[in-house]
C-alpha cells in the first residue's frame, strides 16, 4: 500500500490550469484521490496491466501543462492514463524519491510476470539428529583402504572384525575388543559411526567405522565360524553338573546352619 500527498493538475474552464493538493492512496489495485481535507473522494482509477499507463512527463510536456509552484523547484511530474475510462491525470511529487515510489506503486505488474515468479515450496524439517552428531567422532587410527563387508551367513548378516579395541564414551556406544567379530546393523553415518551388535556383550551400539576391518571375501567361513562360536558361548546355559554341585553345597550348608542353631558345636561340612 502507498499513500501520501501529491499535487494534481485540474484543467481550467477558460484558460490555464491549477494544481490541487490531494491525498492519494494505492491499495487493492485502485488509486483513490481525495480532497485536501481527506473527506471527499474526487477520483478512482482501476489499475490494470493492459489498460493503465504511468510515466514521467518530459520537459516539453511540463511546459505545456504548466508547473506547480507549490510543489517546489525539485518537483517531478508524471501522468497516469486510464484507457478504459478514457481519461488521464497529471501529478507532481515534491521529490525524486517520492515520485519513484508513486510510479512504482501505480505501475501494474503483468499477470504473466506474476505467474513466472518462483514460489518456494514448503520447507521440510530436517530429520532428527542422534546424539553422535552433536559431538565430533573420536580420533581415527590409520587404516588401509578397506572393502565393503560381505554377507557371510545364510541369514544375510554382515559381519566384520574389530581391528582396534574401542571403549564406549557415551550410552549409545558399545565396547569392542580387538579381533572380536560383530554384526554390522547399519551405517556408517555422516560422522563415521557404525551400528553393530556384539554377542560377547549381548547388546548393540555404535563404534567408529575406522575401527572395523571388513570381512575378507576370500575367507568368509572363518568369520562365520567365529560368529557362531561367540553367539553359542553367549547363549549357552550353565552346565548341569555345575548347577547340581551348587545345589548340593547349598543344602549341606543349610543343614549345618540348623545344627548350629540347636547347639551342636561340632556341626561342619565334611572335607
Amino acid at each position: 500500500m502507498q499513500e501520501g500527498w501529491l499535487w494534481e493538475r485540474r484543467p481550467g474552464r477558460l484558460y490555464g490550469s491549477t494544481w490541487k493538493r490531494r491525498w492519494c492512496e494505492v491499495n487493492g489495485g485502485r488509486l483513490r484521490v481525495y480532497d485536501a481535507n481527506k473527506a471527499r473522494e474526487v477520483a478512482t482509477i482501476h489499475i490494470r496491466a493492459e489498460t493503465t499507463l504511468c510515466d514521467r512527463l518530459t520537459e516539453d510536456e511540463v511546459r505545456r501543462v504548466g508547473r506547480a509552484p507549490q510543489a517546489g523547484a525539485a518537483a517531478v511530474y508524471f501522468r497516469l492514463v486510464d484507457r478504459v475510462g478514457g481519461r488521464s491525470l497529471d501529478f507532481a511529487a515534491e521529490s525524486e524519491a517520492d515520485a519513484a515510489r508513486w510510479i512504482a506503486a501505480i505501475t501494474p505488474t503483468p499477470v504473466g510476470d506474476l505467474l513466472s515468479f518462483d514460489v518456494p515450496g514448503p520447507v521440510q524439517p530436517p530429520p532428527p539428529l542422534r546424539p553422535s552428531l552433536s559431538q565430533p567422532p573420536p580420533p581415527q587410527p590409520p587404516q588401509p583402504a578397506r572393502q565393503p563387508s560381505e554377507p557371510v551367513l545364510a541369514t544375510g548378516r554382515v559381519l566384520a572384525t574389530v581391528a582396534h579395541a574401542w571403549k564406549a564414551n557415551e550410552p549409545w556406544q558399545i565396547d569392542a575388543d580387538a579381533e572380536e567379530v560383530v554384526e554390522v546393523l547399519g551405517g556408517p553415518d555422516q560422522d563415521g559411526w557404525v551400528e553393530v551388535r556384539s554377542p560377547r556383550r549381548g547388546g548393540s551400539g555404535a563404534i567408529p567405522a575406522s575401527y572395523l576391518a571388513s570381512t575378507a571375501p576370500d575367507a568368509p567361513g572363518a568369520a562365520a565360524e567365529a560368529w557362531e562360536r561367540a553367539t553359542e558361548t553367549a547363549a549357552r546355559p550353565p552346565r548341569p553338573e555345575a548347577a547340581e554341585s551348587d545345589q548340593h553345597e547349598r543344602v549341606a550348608q543349610e543343614y549345618i546352619d540348623a545344627r548350629q542353631r540347636w547347639g551342636d558345636p561340632q556341626a561342619h561340612i565334611p572335607e
